[in-house]
């Protein structure tokens, strides 16, 4: 099992984190595996649309990999890339 710490925009890490997104799309370039867990890097970016990024990490949620979907570019999904089903983790 590895901790994959994945920057993610504001916008879709609010989905997330209220439940309403349990996916995510992704470059398949870290050899994901189901059981994994992901810790989101939140980044808003300034109006410039340049780096000017804030950057927020929140340490305490943490997500796990139920499913991952590749392999299909039947589908229209590129063989580089790969579906993350995501469930949030209750951490006490």
């Amino acid at each position: 099992m590895k901790l994959h710490e994945l920057k993610i925009k504001h916008e879709y890490l609010i989905e997330v984190d209220m439940g309403r997104k349990t996916f995510e799309l992704r470059k398949n370039d870290r050899d994901y595996q189901v059981g994994d867990l992901i810790r989101f890097i939140d980044i808003k970016q300034s109006n410039s649309g340049n780096c000017d990024c804030d950057i927020y990490i929140d340490k305490d949620t943490l997500y796990k990999i139920t499913y991952i979907l590749k392999n299909v570019e039947e589908y229209g999904l590129d063989k580089d890339y790969c579906i993350l089903a995501i469930k949030k983790l209750e951490i006490r």
